[in-house]
C-alpha cells in the first residue's frame, strides 16, 4: 500500500493496476467521495453538488480531454514558431523560460477540452474569462493610463531608479510609450495563458524504490487564474509607493488598479452571468482570492457549493498548506454513465396497464429496458391525447419525447447515454426543456382523462426541469389546482402543482380537504 500523490489518504493496491487512458471521453457523474454528492448543473447560472441520483439529468456530464500536456510537445510547437520566423530568438528565450514554469504547475495534466450538461459548455465559463480581462485591460489602458500619466509623470521617474527592472526612462518619454509599458507588464505571459480546466489525475505511489506510481481512477479538477491578475496587484504596489508621498493619505487618494479592473471585468461577466448568479459568484470570489497570479483545486464546501482551494507554488513561497481534508473535498471519483451505472427515468402518470413520463435531454440516448418505450409526438389531437408518434430506440439529444414504461420502477426504465451523434428530427408537437421552469401559461404536462388516456391537459405551476410539454389548444386543460379540487376530499395535502406533500410547510397556497388554504 502507497501514499496518494501529495499526501491524501491511502489507497489499496488492486488486483489488476489501473492504466492512464490517453484520452478522457465519455458520460459521467463526478462525485464527491469525502461528501458521497456529485456535481450537477440546476439551472444555467449553477452548478452545485448534490445527492447523486439516477433520474437526475443535471449531473449527468459529457466530458472529454486532450492528451495530457506535455513539455517535449510544447517545445516543438515553440520551436517550429521559431523556424517559421513567427517570433524572434530574444521571443523565444522569452517564451521557453515560461513554458518551463508553466510546465511546472500543468505537466501530466489532462487538458479538458468539454465540460457539458444541460445543454451548456461549462469549459466557456472559464476560458471566457480571457475576453473579460483583456477588455478590461484595454479599457483601463485607454481611460486610466492617460490620467495617470499626466498627474503623476515627475513621480514615476523614481520607478527607474527603485524599480529599474521593471521600467526605464524610456518608457516615460511620452503617453504612448508609458501606455505600451503598462500594456506589456500587465499582459506578461498572455501568449502561455489558456485558461482551461485541467484534471490531475490522483496517484498511488508505491513504498519502497520499486514500482511506478498508479492511477487511481480519481482526478482533482484545476484551473489557474491569469498571470496578468498578479502584475495588475503588483503594478499598483510599484505605482503606489513611488508617486504617494510618505505621508499619510486617505484611501481615494491612492491609484487602485485592481479595484478598477476587477469591476470592469464584473460588469462583462454580468452581462453573461446575472449578478447574485452561482456563476457570477463564482467567478467573483475567483477574482477577490486571486492575490497573485495562483493554481486552483476545484471542490465541494460544506454547503455544496463550490469550493475553490489554492496550491502551494513551486517553491513554497505563497505560504499556502494544502492539509488531507482540503485534498478530500477536491478529489472526484468518476463514474462512467454506462449499462452498469445508468440513466433512469420515473413515470410520473399511470394510465391503464401502462406508465408515462415525458423527457428532454442535452445528451443522445438508447432505451435498454426491454418494456420502455421513447415516442416522438408529431401531433396532439383536440383532447390532449397523442395522435401521431413514431417510436425511437435511440434518441437524439433535445428531443421532447413520451416514455411509456411497464413499470413504475426506474430500475426497469434503463437509458445509456450515446457517445455517437443521433441525428435530429424536425417535426415535433412537443417542447422540451433542460431547467425547471415557471409555466408560461400555455405549458401543458401529462395527465390522465376521465377515459383512462394520458393527455396534454394539465396546466402545472412549474414545469420539471427534462421534460417535455404542449403548447398547442386542447380540450378540458385544467391547472393543478383544479385537478387537486376535483379529486380529494381525503386529507391529503398538495401544493399548487397538484403533488401530494407529507404536511403544510413553508409559506404558500395549498390544498386540504378540497379546498385552498393560504400560509
Amino acid at each position: 500500500m502507497g501514499m496518494l500523490l501529495m499526501g491524501t489518504s491511502a489507497v489499496m493496491a488492486q488486483s489488476e493496476e489501473p492504466e492512464a487512458p490517453a484520452k478522457i471521453s465519455g458520460y459521467f457523474r463526478l462525485n464527491n467521495p469525502a461528501f458521497g454528492d456529485a456535481l450537477q448543473v440546476n439551472d444555467r447560472y449553477s452548478i452545485t453538488c448534490g445527492t447523486m441520483t439516477a433520474n437526475n439529468a443535471g449531473s449527468v456530464i459529457q466530458l472529454k480531454t486532450d492528451e495530457v500536456w506535455s513539455f517535449a510537445v510544447a517545445m516543438d510547437k515553440l520551436n517550429a514558431r521559431l523556424e517559421a520566423g513567427e517570433i524572434t530568438e530574444e521571443q523565444y528565450s522569452a517564451l521557453f523560460q515560461q513554458t518551463m514554469v508553466v510546465d511546472a504547475w500543468k505537466g501530466g495534466f489532462y487538458p479538458i477540452t468539454t465540460f457539458r450538461s444541460q445543454g451548456v459548455e461549462y469549459t466557456k465559463m472559464i476560458k471566457k474569462l480571457a475576453d473579460y480581462c483583456d477588455d478590461a485591460i484595454e479599457a483601463y489602458l485607454n481611460d486610466e493610463i492617460p490620467v495617470i500619466y499626466e498627474k503623476y509623470r515627475n513621480k514615476l521617474t523614481l520607478l527607474c531608479i527603485f524599480a529599474s527592472d521593471v521600467i526605464n526612462p524610456t518608457n516615460l518619454e511620452t503617453v504612448d510609450t508609458f501606455r505600451a509599458w503598462a500594456e506589456s507588464y500587465l499582459t506578461r505571459w498572455r501568449s502561455v495563458a489558456d485558461f482551461n480546466l485541467y484534471l490531475q489525475p490522483v496517484l498511488d505511489i508505491p513504498e519502497g524504490e520499486s514500482g511506478l506510481p498508479v492511477p487511481t481512477g480519481e482526478y482533482y479538477m484545476v484551473f489557474k487564474t491569469p498571470v496578468w491578475v498578479g502584475n495588475m496587484k503588483k503594478a499598483q504596489q510599484y505605482i503606489n509607493n513611488m508617486v504617494i508621498d510618505d505621508v499619510a493619505v486617505s484611501e481615494d487618494e491612492k491609484l487602485d488598479l485592481w479595484g478598477d479592473s476587477k469591476t470592469r471585468i464584473l460588469r462583462a461577466v454580468a452581462k453573461d452571468y446575472p449578478v447574485g448568479s452561482p456563476a457570477y459568484k463564482f467567478l467573483d470570489d475567483l477574482l477577490g482570492k486571486a492575490e497573485a497570479d495562483m493554481v486552483y483545486f476545484l471542490g465541494e464546501a460544506e454547503d455544496g457549493s463550490l469550493y475553490i482551494q489554492p496550491l502551494p507554488d513551486t517553491f513554497g513561497t505563497n505560504g499556502v498548506v494544502v492539509t488531507a481534508d482540503d485534498l478530500a473535498r477536491c478529489t472526484w471519483r468518476f463514474n462512467k454513465v454506462d449499462e452498469e451505472m445508468p440513466f433512469a427515468v420515473k413515470p410520473v402518470l399511470k394510465a391503464g396497464d401502462a406508465y408515462y413520463t415525458t423527457l428532454c435531454t442535452d445528451f443522445p440516448y438508447e432505451i435498454k429496458s426491454a418494456g420502455t418505450k421513447a415516442y416522438f409526438v408529431e401531433s396532439v389531437a383536440s383532447d390532449g391525447t397523442f395522435a401521431e408518434t413514431q417510436e425511437l430506440t435511440k434518441v437524439p439529444a433535445g428531443t421532447p419525447v413520451v416514455i411509456k414504461s411497464q413499470s413504475a420502477d426506474m430500475k426497469d426504465n434503463i437509458l445509456v447515454p450515446l457517445a455517437e451523434t443521433v441525428t435530429p428530427i424536425e417535426g415535433s408537437a412537443l417542447e422540451g426543456t433542460y431547467f425547471a421552469c415557471d409555466n408560461s401559461g400555455q405549458m401543458k404536462g401529462l395527465r390522465l382523462l376521465d377515459d383512462g388516456k394520458a393527455s396534454f391537459t394539465l396546466l402545472p405551476g412549474k414545469v420539471a426541469a427534462n421534460s417535455a410539454y404542449y403548447t398547442g389548444e386542447v380540450e378540458g386543460a385544467v391547472d393543478a389546482i383544479q385537478k387537486v379540487l376535483s379529486n380529494t376530499s381525503n386529507g391529503n395535502v398538495y401544493n399548487l402543482n397538484g403533488q401530494r406533500v407529507q404536511r403544510i410547510g413553508t409559506k404558500g397556497v395549498y390544498v386540504v380537504n378540497g379546498k385552498k388554504v393560504i400560509r
